[in-house]
């Protein structure tokens, strides 16, 4: 059994995708109908357990994963039947690639993407940087406290929201846990060494599993044994495990949870979102009584 599984997710679709402009951190709202792809996004995941949720900080994904944290069913603990389970975590490093002196033109404009950078813009490289530390800084340490653990009833759950070329960077963090894919991982990517075949719809997701695995004994340097830090006497050794992750790519651009959910007509369902405007259905019903 997995220790974690992680749920890799697209933001919902955004006002500038249908305007089909390059939006990197250009913040752009939901548009209607991404966010009733939003809403179904977090019923499908409402009957799942997820312990953490984290989102980079630009709107599209923020409210893509609020759906998420709002469908979930509050813990019996909970002083509030509104209280969810979970928590919304933002962080910079899940942004979507920066294009610099093209963010906000039309896609018709061609950024380069890869390893080029546009002017002022980031590359994959600069974009590995951050999923790297994303992974080492925030999942590492959840995957830590598992050490030692004899027992664990079910896996933890962690759901990432960001956005689709950036996950590309993202899954090769994960995968490098390991130092390569394994399972269905390197079969979805479309070359060896690459994450070009890690393509996702608006709301799909791809789902990681992280198993860690206690190897060989070695030994390591008993740092708290030193009395001075700078001491040429040998310093004691003490035996201490350690802890391989076995990394699987489970499955990929998942998107069953949008069978039901259809465009609203009249270019109603492509204009942003507004929170503060009713649904007319919401206004006629209220009227009537």
């Amino acid at each position: 059994m997995p220790n974690v599984l992680i749920h890799l997710i697209r933001h919902a679709e955004s006002a500038d995708n249908v305007k089909r402009i390059w939006a990197g951190w250009k913040d752009s709202p939901l548009s209607n109908y991404g966010m009733n792809q939003a809403k179904a996004l977090g019923s499908h995941f409402s009957t799942q357990r997820i312990e953490y949720v984290y989102a980079s900080d630009l709107q599209r994904a923020q409210s893509t994963a609020q759906a998420i944290v709002s469908a979930q069913a509050p813990t019996s603990s909970s002083s509030s039947s509104h209280t969810p389970a979970c928590s919304l975590l933002t962080s910079q490093d899940l942004r979507e690639q920066y294009f610099g002196s093209f963010e906000g033109q039309p896609y018709s404009a061609k950024a380069p993407r890869g390893g080029f950078r546009a002017q002022g813009g980031e590359n994959k490289d600069d974009m590995m940087v951050r999923a790297d530390r994303f992974v080492q800084e925030l999942i590492v340490p959840l995957l830590d406290k598992f050490e030692g653990e004899s027992v664990q009833t079910a896996p933890t759950i962690i759901a990432i929201v960001s956005h689709g070329i950036f996950l590309r960077q993202l899954v090769k963090a994960f995968l490098n846990l390991e130092g390569g894919a394994s399972g269905q991982g390197a079969a979805l990517a479309l070359n060896a060494g690459t994450t070009s075949g890690y393509a996702l719809s608006n709301t799909g997701y791809g789902v990681i599993s992280l198993s860690l695995a206690t190897t060989e004994q070695h030994e390591v340097i008993d740092v708290d044994a030193l009395e001075e830090p700078h001491s040429v006497v040998v310093p004691p050794r003490v035996e201490r495990q350690r802890v391989k992750v076995s990394v699987a790519v489970l499955e990929w651009n998942s998107k069953e949870h949008l069978s039901g959910v259809t465009r609203q007509k009249g270019g109603i369902g492509s204009m942003a979102h507004d929170p503060g405007q009713k649904d007319i259905r919401t206004f006629f019903s209220s009227a009537a009584k």
